[in-house]
């Protein structure tokens, strides 16, 4: 907080330094936290705080090895006069990304996952293949709208989707962008697209842009939560769901929360849901534990008996 003159230094016209307090959760134990003016550790559950001056702007950089960040980096433009907490990051662990989609068409969904240090995808039951290097971001989706999901991966140091045995499209690559693919307008077809931090705006390839988010720390939880067919533009912020042209509501903001919105009732509708320290939490539906073992990457429950159901 913010410390205040004492005593009889008030009264002959001194004063002390104020200090505020930033805060947050890394979403792992142990991450450097880099900020403008020092750097700070996270404590055992991901907790960390550092004191700044007061009026400090900068950025809030989080950092392990073996880890990626989402946000990668939070930036307070505005200059601080108060305590600034739930400045939190998810924390994913690199070493194999899971996917889940359907490869081969059948309406089921395949176990699947891609190992960035090699650029491998493995299938079960159906095909590893080596598509991509370390550093991509796995973005499987119906390109073409065969019914089959492709396999495809973001270069970040590029802004290049690349579409195995179709192409490859520059479209993105500034510094922080993420990739958000998803079918926005309906046709059957995964739309290339990206949200820009920095900014706060979504731009989806030949469609447009649009302004939702911006707000430090927000993570894009794009889906299809109305069941009109068509990807939705949404945003998490600490503990709010704020889905574009629909609603706001609460669910989660415990710190190191982690949003993982699917259809888990198999209605049609993407749920809002989150990922807490080995449970989950689904919004008018189930709290059930399943993970928890520290750097456990949450993924909505592949489909695996074809029921539209997960879990079961």
């Amino acid at each position: 907080g913010i410390t205040r003159p004492q005593g009889a230094a008030c009264d002959m016209g001194a004063f002390e330094l104020e200090y505020i307090t930033i805060s947050g959760n890394a979403g792992v134990p142990s991450a450097t936290i880099t900020y403008t003016g020092g750097s700070t550790t996270s404590d055992g559950t991901g907790h960390y705080s550092f004191p700044v001056s007061y009026g400090w702007t900068g950025t809030i950089t989080p950092s392990k090895s073996g880890y990626t960040f989402l946000p990668d980096q939070i930036a307070v433009t505005s200059g601080v006069t108060a305590d600034l907490p739930n400045q939190n990051f998810a924390a994913f662990a690199n070493n194999t990304k899971a996917v889940t989609a359907d490869f081969d068409g059948n309406g089921t969904t395949d176990l699947s996952i891609f190992r960035p240090s090699s650029g491998t995808w493995y299938v079960k039951g159906q095909f590893g293949v080596a598509f991509g290097m370390a550093g991509d971001i796995p973005v499987p989706g119906d390109y073409n709208g065969d019914g089959k999901t492709d396999v495809a991966v973001y270069r970040p140091s590029t802004g290049v989707w690349y579409i195995m045995n179709q192409g490859a499209w520059a479209f993105g690559g500034l510094p922080g962008d993420v990739p958000v693919p998803g079918d926005y307008n309906g046709d059957g077809k995964t739309d290339i697209a990206i949200y820009r931090p920095s900014t706060g705006v979504w731009y989806i390839m030949n469609q447009g842009a649009w302004a939702f988010g911006g707000v430090p720390g927000d993570i894009p939880v794009p889906g299809d939560y109305n069941g009109d067919g068509r990807t939705d533009i949404a945003i998490y912020r600490a503990g709010m769901w704020y889905v574009m042209n629909q609603f706001a509501t609460p669910f989660g903001g415990v710190p190191g929360d982690i949003p993982v919105p699917a259809d888990y009732n198999g209605d049609g509708k993407t749920d809002i849901a989150v990922y807490r320290a080995g449970m989950w939490y689904v919004m008018n539906q189930f709290a059930t534990g399943f993970g928890g073992v520290p750097g456990d990457y949450p993924l909505p429950a592949p489909d695996t008996n074809g029921n539209g159901t997960p879990y079961q």
